[in-house]
């Protein structure tokens, strides 16, 4: 799969439509933060529907181009399945612990495609932390109904 060439949906980061990646990278407009930065990590993979093929979850950041920590806007695994040879989008898991004090955007630290769910660990961040540190932690369960990904309830593990 060239993932360097697949296009996103963009809502994760308050982007119209879909996002259309040059390389790993992509500039789009966010109707939220203007000009951002959308850029692809790492892909995982696991059979989310039970069909005994993988389905893919490529994670996704969106920050203001600075390179560093201050600059992330938010984070999504978009997660693909297959459907007669097409990708077609399960959904967005993206950061359900959001604290009211917004210091800072929740990480989506790592991501496992299970079956019948996707697991997302979030760092998210306490008035006190720095940037470089988030000290909070929780686990979102999102559970497959119907042919799309459903949040459960953040589960704070610290």
């Amino acid at each position: 799969m060239d993932w360097n060439s697949v296009r996103i949906p963009g809502a994760f980061c308050d982007i119209p439509g879909l996002v259309a990646f040059s390389g790993r990278t992509a500039t789009a407009a966010s109707g939220s933060f203007g000009r951002v930065q959308v850029s692809q990590s790492d892909v995982v993979y696991g059979d989310v529907d039970g069909d005994g093929r993988p389905e893919a979850a490529l994670i996704v950041e969106c920050d203001n181009g600075g390179d560093t920590a201050a600059g992330q806007l938010a984070f999504a695994a978009i997660v693909f399945t297959s459907h007669q040879g097409r990708l077609v989008v399960l959904g967005a898991v993206t950061p359900q612990e959001r604290p009211s004090d917004g210091v800072h955007t929740t990480l989506l630290a790592d991501v496992h495609l299970l079956p019948g769910k996707v697991v997302a660990d979030e760092h998210w961040y306490r008035s006190n932390d720095s940037t470089c540190c988030p000290s909070g932690s929780a686990v979102t369960t999102w559970t497959l109904h119907a042919g799309q990904l459903v949040p459960g309830t953040p589960d704070i593990t610290s």
